[in-house]
């Protein structure tokens, strides 16, 4: 006999997306994320740390920097750098089969299963569409005015509406 959760557990459901709504997605990097390329060629992402007043006290605590660093490899790095906010999925997919000599279906997992990650992190977001130049602007402001506040910045969603990690 199963017993059913009580409202508040539930999860809500997703919307169900198909594969060609979710090949034409567009990521889009975190405004707060620095990023640079290093000597090798190698991205170097510098990542702010939470400023509220938890975060604040364990940096203080424990002595942490203001940010942390995250070093992606040659793959990782061109994705990063193909995730400008106006590339699909698609084409970045495309793109990476044709540089690293990859199957379609090869390189479109490998990719969803990296930017999944980056997606986690809060590192990047997914739009349903490019972002026009007064969009990304009004995504910035509101992005680093959630951060002096010490909340993570919304991300754009795949489904429309901004998703705010808690």
């Amino acid at each position: 006999m199963r017993i059913p959760l009580p409202r508040f557990l539930r999860r809500s459901p997703r919307p169900a997306i198909t594969r060609e709504q979710a090949l034409g997605a567009v990521p889009v990097r975190n405004p707060l994320v620095e990023g640079q390329r290093g000597e090798k060629g190698l991205y170097l992402l510098k990542v702010p740390l939470r400023r509220d007043r938890r975060g604040r006290l364990m940096r203080w605590l424990f002595r942490l920097p203001e940010y942390h660093f995250i070093e992606l490899d040659e793959v990782g790095s061109d994705v990063w750098e193909w995730c400008d906010g106006q590339r699909t999925l698609q084409d970045i997919a495309t793109i990476l089969m044709e540089k690293y000599r990859l199957h379609r279906r090869e390189a479109e997992l490998s990719l969803a299963t990296f930017l999944q990650q980056l997606a986690r992190k809060g590192l990047i977001g997914m739009a349903l569409r490019p972002l026009s130049s007064q969009e990304w602007e009004e995504f910035r402001r509101r992005a680093w005015e959630a951060w002096e506040r010490g909340r993570r910045p919304p991300v754009p969603s795949l489904w429309g509406e901004e998703a705010h990690h808690g």
